[in-house]
């Protein structure tokens, strides 16, 4: 279970209650972040307005309350201000009053109504305004589901989601030890002080995580094939040849193509059929205008006019050739799938090893499985 997907309406009990669980994964993340600022202590009830606080080695206090609300409205609020003045009472050295809720505040910013994030403001200034008549100085801020969602995503909390909430918890240290686990099953068939980098195998890998390696590179190509396009177009239009239609429609799907992969997110690998870059069209298109350029070529007059116009087509089908042979990069970006096959002892294991360590490197999820044929 990612970090981002918890329901926590899911979270375990903890001393029969959902609430006090509430309080303790509050507590327990906040001790993690802050257990070497200070001393850190958890409170049970009666908790004085808080579940735990932080002093400072100033003397100065943190403190935190936890309320497992799903909706805040007038009755909540109260509940809220009521710890409020409790902790202000009972800690009068307190300088900043975390409240967290497992929900975030709507923020429409629609005229003449207030939302939860309006209604929130107005109640920290008015809990600023308590601690005043106090003599003291609070900052009050909010822990929703977005800001206790992140802090679990951090190495340092990777158990507490699977504890709570059940289910795998995929967090960076998961993905690399499993990664660690299935190289070290491979025992002599991986050395990785034999890598030996292997030419193109590379920018398949790359495709089909469609990473910004991926989108640099095949930009490039279509950018090589867009130039050449234009040039020969030029000649094209000198001579008398037409090529409009082609050249439109060629050039039409080079833009496209671009735009297609700029458009992605190379953080996110979608493992599914795109048709971000449209190969085969642009290999057909490609070699009509070859073909046509081809048979009316011959009407060029002049020696020096036919070189300068062979130049710019043979510029044209070395970019149309060389995207041709990239062409398995490009499909695997379209379809991002990818088996490695051949006979035992050429590499296999060896590559795929180190692409795992080159991706966790990269902090990239990886889960590699080593299967065993067995007679």
């Amino acid at each position: 279970m990612l970090a981002n997907t918890i329901d926590w309406k899911d979270i375990k009990s903890y001393e029969h209650s959902q609430n006090t669980a509430f309080e303790e994964v509050v507590c327990q993340l906040a001790y993690n972040e802050n257990k070497e600022n200070g001393q850190y202590i958890r409170v049970k009830a009666p908790d004085g307005g808080v579940e735990s606080y932080l002093t400072l080695d100033n003397g100065n206090e943190i403190g935190w309350q936890a309320k497992y609300f799903f909706d805040i409205q007038d009755s909540q609020f109260k509940q809220i201000k009521k710890s409020f003045e409790t902790a202000i009472t009972k800690h009068p050295k307190l300088v900043k009053y975390y409240v967290c809720c497992p929900l975030d505040r709507a923020d429409p910013r629609i005229k003449d109504k207030k939302y939860l994030q309006d209604r929130w403001n107005d109640f920290a200034e008015e809990c600023k305004a308590l601690a005043s008549g106090k003599g003291m100085t609070v900052e009050v801020e909010f822990w929703g589901a977005f800001e206790l969602n992140n802090k679990l995503q951090k190495p340092i909390n990777s158990g507490m989601v699977q504890f709570w909430f059940g289910g795998d918890n995929f967090s960076k240290t998961w993905f690399t030890e499993q990664v660690n686990t299935s190289i070290k099953n491979l025992g002599p068939r991986f050395t990785p002080k034999l890598n030996v980098e292997i030419h193109g195998i590379n920018h398949n890998f790359d495709a089909v995580l469609k990473n910004e390696q991926a989108r640099t590179y095949i930009f490039e190509k279509l950018n090589v094939l867009y130039k050449a396009l234009k040039s020969l177009k030029g000649s094209c239009d000198k001579y008398g040849l037409d090529i409009k239609d082609d050249f439109n429609k060629l050039s039409n799907c080079l833009v496209d193509s671009w735009q297609n992969i700029s458009r992605g997110d190379a953080s996110v690998i979608l493992i599914e059929n795109t048709y971000d870059i449209a190969v085969k069209e642009i290999v057909r298109l490609s070699g009509s205008i070859l073909d046509k350029i081809s048979k009316e070529s011959r009407t060029i007059e002049g020696e020096s006019d036919r070189r300068a116009f062979q130049n710019d087509k043979y510029e044209f089908r070395n970019a149309t050739d060389d995207f041709e042979v990239e062409s398995q990069a490009f499909n695997l970006f379209n379809h991002p799938y990818l088996i490695v096959y051949g006979d035992a002892g050429i590499g296999k294991s060896h590559l795929l090893g180190d692409f795992s360590n080159k991706l966790i490197k990269d902090n990239r999820p990886l889960a590699k499985v080593i299967g065993l044929a067995r007679n």
